[in-house]
Formats: C-alpha cells, structure tokens, sequence
C-alpha cells in the first residue's frame, strides 16, 4: 500500500477522485505546559522565533494528519482532499490546554493517463505490485513478532502506515515485548513505538481494537508496565467504549478498576444513543466498586472519650475527624490521593453527561 496521498485542495491536479468516503478527524491535546516549557527557548520576547516551538508543533501537526491518514488507508482509500487543521484553546476548571483538530475526506482516486492503444493483456486483470510487497514485509514482521524476535521504531513506523486488520494481536505483542523491556522507564525509543502503534489502534476498526486493548488491561497476567502503555494509547486517542468499561470497573483487581474509573473522565469523540443505558449501569457500578478500605470504628482514647478511627493500608490509625486521608500516605479511605480523581466525582460526571444524552 503506497503513502496516501493529503492535500489542502478539493481535488487533485492530474488525478480522478472516482469514490468519496465519510470525513476523518484527529485530535491531539496539550497541555499549556507545553507552552510553558518552551518559553526560556524563545530568542526575542517581542517577535522572536523559537525552533524548539516550532518544532514542537510540527511535531503535533505531523501527530494529527498521521492518525487521519491512518484512518482514511483503513477505509481503503489512497487520498485525503479538503484537509484542514485548526488550532483550538480548551478551559475548564483549573485547567486550559490546546487541541490541534485534523479532519479531511478521503478518497479513492486514480491517475489520469494519455490515451494509449489498448493490448490484449491490458484486459487481464492487474494487481499492484506495491501492495503485494506491502503484505510480503508485514507477513515478515508477523512471523517475526511470533518467533519473539524484538522489532523496533521502523517496524511500528510500517504497522501504522499501513494498518492492516491482522496486524492487531502483533501490535499488542509489540507493545508488552517494548514495555517489559522498558521496565525501568519509558525511554525515547519505547516511546515512539507505542505512539506509532497507538495511531494503528486508532485507525482500525474499533470491533477490531477494542477487544484487544482492554482484553490486556483485563488480563490478569498483564505487568503493571503493560497497563500503563495501553492505558496511554486509550487516553491519547480517547478509544473510549463504556461496554468495556464497565468489565474494567467489575473486575476484582484493583489496578484494573481504577484505569476503568480514570477513563471515564475522557470525553468520547461522539455519543450513541446506547451510550445512556450503559451510563447508567455505570453509574450503579462505581459506588460498589471503590468501597471503604477499612471499616471506620470507635476507639476510646487513654485520657480522651471515645474517637472515631480508621485504619490504613499502611498501618496507620487515622482519627476521622482529623482529615479524610492518612497522616503517613497521604491516602483516604477508598485508597485515592487528594489530587486524584474520585469515585463520586465520576459519578457526578456520568449524571451530567446523562442529563444532556437524555435531552438530546
């Protein structure tokens, strides 16, 4: 499959678009940190250029038209026409980021050629040589990928350019191979490869992906550090379904219900009207999945009445009404830190998404 073809323009100079696909989008979310982070590069405050900047959003930019331009060779198309990036700030409650948005249509366009004397064997039917080829290489990091033998950057690069439905298990293998690898901490190039495989997920059919993404997180022989990585490739791409979801929060492991709880706060590119039923069971599901981790009882002090205590996981008695989390871990009762995000703030959230599915 050759690189597909993107451009600004509605068509293509020398090309017929023979058949027009629904619109693909991509977001990609930063933080105002970014911004932050790169303002010591900038040269001259009054005007100054900062490559650091620019190279930064380049790298976003190329980000975004990489996932559409996935998302467009999945629908079997070799072009994008009409592409447009947009530039977007996002406030909410202590919090601003910026979202770049690529969308485009993509089509299926073949090259216009002079009128030449037609040939008996130009009747035969002709199967592109680049495609073979394409599928000879992925059988080859296939078969290379179930003889354990580690791929790299290159390798990843090639599964998202080309997203080829039996790819799928493979990337997953990629992904567990690299992070257990990367134990220790997500070096550059752990890094690169679990971003190129992110945009494979993304760019395959969800009945495809889903299941096996969130069969990872479900698995109970899955590493922590696997978690993570598929954790990240679902927040990045926001390849958010609540069917799967709600086995994250039934699930009896811990680590597993709290990744369900933390993508609940992502927003899903669009809503189903199935979507309000499965809210629902999830809006029952939290509060008896994150329940009190200790029972709170009563204990009579050596020169003080009786105080209401709990114990920690960690060991240690906290007296509740001294604060609701832990004077050694800094952990409340259900196990969360004052900064996270907590089972009754999801609640809340799925009620306030219901109030407006419902209206709609």
């Amino acid at each position: 499959m050759k690189k597909i073809i993107t451009t600004t323009t509605d068509s293509l100079e020398g090309w017929e678009i023979k058949e027009y696909f629904p619109p693909v989008t991509a977001n990609v979310v930063v933080g105002t940190n970014f911004l932050s982070d790169l303002s010591a590069s900038f040269t001259d405050f009054f005007g100054g250029r900062s490559n650091s900047y620019e190279k930064k959003l380049q790298q976003l930019y190329t980000q975004a038209i990489s996932i559409i331009e996935g998302k467009a060779k999945a629908s079997s198309a070799n072009a994008i026409v009409g592409l447009k990036i947009d530039v977007d700030e996002i406030s909410g409650k202590n919090s601003q980021m910026f979202m770049i948005t690529a969308y485009g249509t993509p089509v299926n366009a073949t090259r216009i050629k002079p009128e030449v004397p037609q040939r008996e064997s130009q009747n035969e039917k002709m199967i592109d040589g680049a495609y073979i080829s394409q599928k000879v290489i992925a059988k080859r990091i296939i078969d290379s990928v179930s003889e354990s033998k580690r791929v790299g950057a290159n390798e990843a690069a090639f599964i998202a350019e080309n997203p080829f439905p039996e790819f799928c298990n493979t990337a997953l293998r990629i992904l567990k191979m690299r992070s257990e690898a990367g134990a220790g901490g997500e070096n550059d190039l752990v890094k690169t490869i679990r971003e190129k495989l992110g945009i494979y997920f993304s760019s395959i059919d969800p009945s495809l992906s889903f299941p096996v993404l969130y069969g990872a997180l479900l698995n109970a022989e899955t590493s922590n550090h696997v978690r993570v990585a598929v954790q990240r490739i679902l927040t990045n791409y926001l390849l958010i379904d609540y069917s799967e979801i709600i086995k994250l929060l039934e699930s009896t492991q811990d680590a597993v219900k709290r990744i369900g709880l933390s993508l609940i706060f992502l927003d899903k590119p669009y809503y189903e009207h199935s979507d309000i039923e499965k809210l629902k069971i999830i809006e029952q599901i939290i509060p008896k999945s994150f329940t009190p981790l200790s029972p709170i009882v009563r204990k009579k002090g050596f020169l003080s009445g009786e105080k209401e205590v709990w114990e920690c996981s960690c060991g240690q008695t906290n007296v509740v009404a001294d604060g609701a989390y832990c004077q050694k871990c800094g952990n409340d009762i259900y196990g969360f830190k004052e900064k996270d995000m907590k089972p009754d703030d999801a609640v809340r959230l799925v009620r306030d998404r219901l109030t407006f599915l419902e209206f709609v």
